[in-house]
């Protein structure tokens, strides 16, 4: 008699878990170091556009409330999300919006053009490998404070071409930038 009941409590068990594991979950967002950026460097204003696929690794649909990016390596302070475009480069209505939340559905990527930079704070950049971190808070409605969560983070190959001229598009690549 024992035996079948270990099966059925098992069975019972991995039903239970199986549902929560496909449709309960809640993950994390993840996102994939860059190959590409834009960036416009007038004085004293810093816009950076960094192509963004943002992963959810859960079931659950979690939203980007905000984003920020950080030079950890720096004192530089940190840069927010400025506006969400529609291409890397300039165009005719590149603009998609505000800094605006937008969800990302249980186990699928939202691709996003997200720019940062703010006239307060600023960043020079010069040519040089910079450590980037990009940050998100997708804090739930109703939770106290901003949690922010590593969103992604990597190495900014930024030479003088990418300094020339607004929101070229340049390979984030470590022996100079080119164009895509």
């Amino acid at each position: 008699m024992a035996a079948p009941l270990i099966v059925a409590v098992a069975a019972l068990a991995f039903t239970v878990a199986s549902f929560w594991w496909l449709n309960a979950r809640r993950g994390r967002l993840v996102a994939a170091a860059l190959d590409a950026y834009a960036v416009g460097n007038p004085p004293d204003d810093l816009m950076l556009r960094l192509p963004l696929a943002i992963h959810n690794t859960g079931a659950k649909a979690l939203v980007v409330g905000n984003l920020r990016c950080r030079f950890p390596d720096s004192d530089a302070p940190d840069q927010p999300w400025r506006t969400t475009r529609k291409i890397l480069g300039t165009g005719p209505g590149d603009v998609e919006d505000d800094a605006t939340p937008f969800p990302v559905e249980g186990r699928h990527a939202v691709p996003k053009v997200i720019e940062f930079g703010d006239r307060s704070t600023a960043v020079k950049l010069s040519p040089r490998t910079y450590r980037v971190l990009i940050e998100v808070d997708h804090t739930l409605a109703g939770s106290a404070g901003t949690t922010w969560r590593k969103l992604v983070e990597f190495d900014l190959h930024v030479d003088s071409k990418a300094l020339h001229g607004n929101y070229v598009a340049h390979r984030n690549l470590a022996n100079g930038s080119g164009n895509p």
